[in-house]
């Protein structure tokens, strides 16, 4: 749980197309994370979850961290392969979803150094 969130939202042509929250977790003191990315199906393949992760990581610097963490569900192998593509890498931290305990989450680190 985050004791915090930054909000990102990315606007186009005036309208909503995606968002991100960065902020601190209460299991791990001292960490950042990304949290909630959700982009618009139109805008999906485009830079725009790109930005918001950069946002997201120049918050994290900001604030003087080295990583960026993230949980990603282990059967959503798009957003896998996209955080990948962004230089996250995995923990090796696996576990159930708290609110759907058939869904695994898979930690991600992405070092901002």
């Amino acid at each position: 749980m985050a004791r915090a969130f930054n909000y990102f939202v990315a606007i186009r042509d005036g309208g909503f197309v995606g968002m991100a929250s960065g902020g601190r977790h209460d299991s791990y003191p001292d960490t950042a994370w990304l949290y909630g990315m959700y982009v618009t199906p139109e805008q999906r393949g485009t830079n725009v979850a790109d930005e918001l992760v950069a946002r997201v990581a120049g918050w994290a610097r900001g604030e003087g961290f080295d990583a960026l963490y993230l949980d990603v569900a282990t059967n959503v192998a798009r957003a896998r392969a996209f955080y990948q593509r962004m230089g996250f890498v995995e923990t090796g931290e696996r576990r159930s979803m708290t609110r759907d305990a058939t869904l695994e989450l898979v930690t991600m680190r992405l070092e901002l150094s």
